[in-house]
């Protein structure tokens, strides 16, 4: 094979076609980053007699174009004779020509949390429920990420949910069994994110398992006595609001009545 540059087109093919090459009447040589076909280069090849549909593919390949064919374009080129194995040598020029496609542009997804604040007991569990939405439209496919600040049972908890059809995604949150308020936030794997996404996770204390009160007997005679009772849930949580009541054990009579503080 042979390889020459023949009034502005590059040429890779064997050595016959240089004769044919000549016959083309392209114009003076182009510079080297435009050494490629243009349309009326096309439109020569294809009316003339002097080449046949695989010589046609074959210069079209080794040159490429120098110009995006619209679709009327191709309609021009089958009319001029452009069989199949032409109109594919034409399109994977275009295709290779093509520019890479940009990076990824960081997309902005609006979220809403069903609740800002939602209760939970310890130890428990619970759904909380984010809609997601891009241009107005459900986002679905969406990863997110809904992420706490603080320690909790000795690390930071993490959950995760991906969008459906319908833009929701869903978290089965786990309380933990420390009682107290936690802060929780959302995000979204490669996406930036606008609207509500804060809720506070309540953890409150499990039902009652444990009383703590004094074991030594207490004066009966006394005019007033001072002493505390306590109540706890497994993990320890104090358990509040909870009504006690201290009874006198020879007649069951009411001593004291009274409710658990925080």
């Amino acid at each position: 094979m042979n390889t020459a540059v023949l009034s502005g087109v590059r040429l890779t093919a064997f050595s016959c076609a240089f004769a044919v090459m000549v016959g083309l009447g392209l114009p003076t040589p182009l510079g080297a980053q435009e050494a490629t076909l243009r349309k009326s280069d096309i439109v020569r090849l294809l009316s003339g007699s002097t080449y046949t549909a695989a010589e046609v593919t074959t210069i079209i390949r080794a040159n490429c174009l120098s110009f995006t064919p619209t679709a009327r374009d191709y309609d021009d080129f089958r009319s001029l004779g452009a069989d199949a194995a032409v109109v594919t040598a034409i399109e994977r020029c275009v295709t290779d020509a093509a520019p890479a496609p940009p990076l990824r542009q960081v997309t902005t997804v609006d979220v809403e949390l069903e609740t800002d604040s939602i209760t939970v007991v310890a130890g428990g569990e619970v759904s909380i429920t984010i809609v997601a939405r891009l241009g107005g439209r459900p986002a679905g496919g969406v990863e997110f990420v809904l992420q706490g600040s603080e320690q909790v049972d000795g690390a930071v908890p993490e959950w995760r949910a991906v969008s459906g059809l319908d833009g929701r995604a869903t978290f089965r949150v786990s309380a933990g069994t420390q009682a107290g308020s936690q802060p929780l936030t959302v995000a979204a794997v490669g996406f930036q994110l606008t609207g509500g996404r804060k809720v506070t996770l309540l953890t409150t204390a499990a039902e009652a398992s444990g009383l703590f009160a004094p074991t030594d007997p207490l004066p009966m005679d006394a005019v007033s006595l001072d002493f505390g009772v306590g109540i706890q849930d497994a993990y320890g949580n104090p358990v509040s609001d909870l009504a006690v009541t201290i009874v006198r054990g020879s007649d069951g009579a009411d001593v004291v009545r009274g409710t658990t503080s925080s």
